[in-house]
């Protein structure tokens, strides 16, 4: 990293003193090239070794949450475990004067939670393994979140491009969701985002992908199958079945809905980003096609 950054970073850990103080690691990563500048003994001293060099990796990890940070700007965290050691790492995005960076503190944990030792089993990985698994959840659909799900689009899309194979990638949302929320009630539209959360849980299996709720009605898939017609044959079969549920009303008798999604090859993305804004706009022309069929 060139002076000028090094310059940058002392003053802005300067600024926050509290920082080396309470972290075992303070470091700056810049994502094109993941070199570090790391702060020690009360200067930032620039290194040649890329942010995965420390957890003994010759690529970037698959759960890089400095990474995600970047991408999403939003603060991340993540455990790691290397040399028999046991690491907790925030990733948090940081404006600087010649850009956007991420800066990583890192934390070594071990002392503090292994309390029978590195060898055996201890509550540790158990720690680390349930915290994993609580927070890759949306916790009202039982489905992916999507935090999680960026992670895993992100280990896809570096695999389909290491093997140039296609990488495809569904969206979902309600048609009119807001009227189902207007009309029935706010129990009502709840219902149905149950309702799509397992019918997605039935037909999306391990062998086919990972299906996850971005939040509201939104729903992501990213699928294994590299063949379009039956990823397609698949998305309009839980279409299908999304229309044929009965959901009553409070007003009586039933309503159905109808919902929409967008496919698209994302292999050329190169965030996960970019994957979901191609997805989003074949969504867009799906739903532009529904409300042509089905004025209001």
């Amino acid at each position: 990293m060139a002076t000028a950054i090094d310059e940058q970073l002392n003053k802005y850990i300067t600024a926050h003193d509290i920082w080396p103080k309470l972290f075992d690691v303070v470091r700056l990563v810049e994502q094109d090239s993941n070199c570090v500048c790391q702060y020690k003994n009360g200067k930032c001293v620039p290194t040649q070794e890329t942010c995965y060099n420390i957890w003994g990796k010759d690529s970037r990890c698959a759960n890089c949450v400095s990474h995600l940070a970047f991408v999403e700007n939003t603060q991340h965290v993540k455990f790691e475990y290397a040399n028999e050691h046991y690491y907790f790492v925030i990733a948090r995005p940081v404006e600087m004067e010649s850009g956007r960076y991420v800066i990583e503190f890192v934390l070594d944990a071990t002392t503090q939670f292994a309390r029978h030792g590195l060898s055996g089993n201890n509550f540790v990985m158990d720690l680390i393994t349930e915290l994993e698994r609580v927070s890759s959840k949306d916790v009202f659909s039982g489905l992916y979140n999507k935090t999680r799900f960026n992670q895993l689009l992100m280990e896809r899309l570096a695999r389909a491009k290491e093997k140039d194979m296609p990488l495809y990638l569904a969206l979902w949302d309600v048609d009119r969701f807001k009227q189902v929320n207007d009309l029935h009630g706010h129990d009502a539209g709840d219902n149905v985002i149950l309702a799509i959360s397992h019918q997605l849980r039935h037909f999306v299996t391990d062998d086919w992908g990972v299906a996850a709720r971005f939040g509201g009605d939104e729903f992501g898939i990213v699928f294994f199958e590299q063949d379009r017609t039956k990823c397609r044959v698949l998305l309009e079969g839980i279409a299908q079945a999304i229309a044929q549920i009965d959901f009553p009303s409070p007003q009586g008798g039933m309503f159905h809905v109808t919902a929409s999604y967008g496919l698209a090859d994302v292999r050329a993305a190169a965030t996960p980003l970019e994957a979901v804004h191609l997805a989003d706009i074949s969504l867009y022309r799906c739903k532009e096609q529904h409300h042509a069929e089905h004025p209001e």
